[in-house]
């Protein structure tokens, strides 16, 4: 079993771009430092020994994002928009797909050969004090 905190803003991997010729892009310039920040965390990290998984996977993964300044009021208790977005449900970014592709396409050759071993998945997203993304993998027996 494999358990991580990757403390920082979540970036989501989007849509490629094509940039002309056999160039392809990311649509968001956040998403390869992002996935690059996932790798060096899970390389520090005292799993680190080379590919591990060759079977089926399970994944659990929450997303977390700290409220705007807008949610609180002057004594830190919620406004009535606080109140209104209990979960991190942004309109058009963040879209809980897109930030699981770039996790899981980040720990691919690392964790796992391919992101296709990954047969189960739980995912949230969630306000918190801590910005980051929190991921358990581990093989289904």
């Amino acid at each position: 079993m494999i358990e991580l905190f990757v403390e920082g803003n979540p970036a989501t991997a989007g849509s490629l771009k094509w940039m002309g010729g056999d160039r392809l892009v990311h649509d968001s310039d956040r998403t390869k430092t992002w996935e690059d920040w996932i790798r060096w965390i899970f390389i520090q990290s005292k799993y680190h020994r080379g590919l591990i998984y060759m079977e089926a996977v399970q994944v659990e993964v929450r997303f977390q994002f700290k409220r705007p300044a807008g949610h609180y009021k002057k004594n830190g208790s919620l406004t009535a928009e606080g109140k209104r977005y209990p979960y991190p449900s942004h309109k058009g970014k963040r879209d809980l797909d897109k930030l699981q592709r770039a996790a899981f396409d980040a720990l691919t050759s690392y964790v796992y050969d391919d992101d296709g071993r990954i047969c189960k998945i739980t995912a949230e997203k969630v306000w918190a004090e801590e910005e980051g993304m929190y991921i358990k993998i581990e093989e289904i027996k």
